[in-house]
């Protein structure tokens, strides 16, 4: 990792968050304030999601590996382990199922939670560190439309289409030059979240960090090609159970699917092998809404929701379930509440709002 002592105006402007509106989403006394706070911490710990995804998974190593340049002791956690499909991701080995920072080997002195809307989709990693999170300042950097802006310091840009983009800007404030490993673990934030530059938040913006990070080395058709072509056997297995029993409204609006944890179990799965089958579902003609729902491997009893559209705000659904994310891409974990009845549940709240 290289750090640079001069930045290009052009380039800075080039890459800095700018919404449809023609403002800044992050204004530069928020950068600001993120680069003191970060200049200053000696000790990090990085964290994303439960279930974690590429964006997630690649915002974190990319923003480790930057930080461990600056001279910062780093450590990555996260609430479940990295899914086999993305396990390519450079230092993704060193991300840690650790729930309690009072089992790291440091004291932390700043927290950097990456593509998360809320604490709580932390999962366990924020409940069992509640009083970490009271005590330390949190840097919070997502592009959720749903993020409740819960750090001290919010790097938030709803019109970026994946958190890696925002980490890659702060790697330019930092003056920092991107590592071929840093450009590999932001590109495969960029692919994921945007299904190979297929979605409609794609931007230029995203295209021209593409090609920059595709000039530091990144593998774009190794990403892709392990992203979205290179399977496990009993992902597929699974994603035929969840096809086979394939369901929809009577006007053909709504189309969901279930899969059982003891399905699962029995072909062998494991639950990161749902990831993207949604997407996949989502293709189907006249369905403006798709649901994928699933129970849980820990107690107390949970039902995942997860839910796609092209034309209808499904992050809205989410949040009267409990949960957000995006207006195409969203879900909501149900607590204490059976398969059948988190399924119905979604199912239901899909229906009411598009009445």
């Amino acid at each position: 990792m290289k750090s640079t002592s001069t930045r290009d105006s052009t380039s800075a402007t080039a890459s800095s968050a700018v919404p449809k509106d023609g403002g800044p989403a992050i204004s530069a006394s928020e950068w600001n304030q993120v680069c003191a706070l970060i200049l200053a911490a000696r000790r990090v710990v990085l964290t994303t999601h439960a279930g974690p995804d590429g964006d997630g998974i690649g915002s974190m190593v990319g923003l480790s590996i930057a930080l461990r340049a600056l001279g910062k002791t780093v450590a990555m956690v996260c609430a479940d382990p990295v899914p086999p499909d993305l396990a390519f991701v450079p230092h993704a080995d060193e991300i840690q199922v650790l729930p309690q920072l009072d089992a790291l080997p440091f004291a932390p002195d700043l927290i950097i939670v990456c593509d998360s809307a809320s604490l709580e989709r932390l999962g366990a990693v924020y409940v069992e560190s509640q009083t970490c999170f009271a005590a330390l300042p949190i840097l919070n950097l997502d592009h959720h439309q749903t993020n409740t802006r819960f750090g001290q310091a919010n790097l938030v840009d709803t019109t970026a289409a994946a958190t890696a983009e925002i980490a890659h800007e702060l790697l330019e404030r930092l003056h920092v030059e991107p590592t071929p490993e840093v450009a590999t673990a932001l590109m495969v934030g960029l692919v994921t979240d945007t299904l190979g530059f297929r979605t409609d938040s794609v931007t230029p913006r995203t295209l021209a960090l593409a090609a920059r990070l595709l000039q530091h080395g990144a593998p774009l058709e190794e990403i892709s090609f392990r992203v979205f072509h290179a399977t496990r056997y009993e992902k597929l297995k699974l994603w035929g159970y969840g096809l086979s029993n394939l369901q929809r409204s009577e006007d053909g609006r709504i189309a969901w699917t279930a899969l059982p944890r003891e399905v699962r179990m029995e072909i062998g799965a494991k639950e990161t092998d749902l990831m993207g089958l949604a997407s996949l579902i989502a293709g189907i003609a006249g369905a403006d809404i798709v649901i994928l729902a699933w129970d849980k491997r820990k107690d107390p009893l949970r039902t995942g929701i997860s839910l796609r559209s092209r034309t209808v705000n499904v992050a809205a659904i989410a949040q009267t379930l409990g949960g957000g994310g995006h207006a195409g891409a969203a879900g909501a974990l149900l607590v204490d509440t059976p398969l059948s009845e988190g399924l119905r549940r979604a199912v239901e709240a899909a229906k009411a709002h598009l009445d």
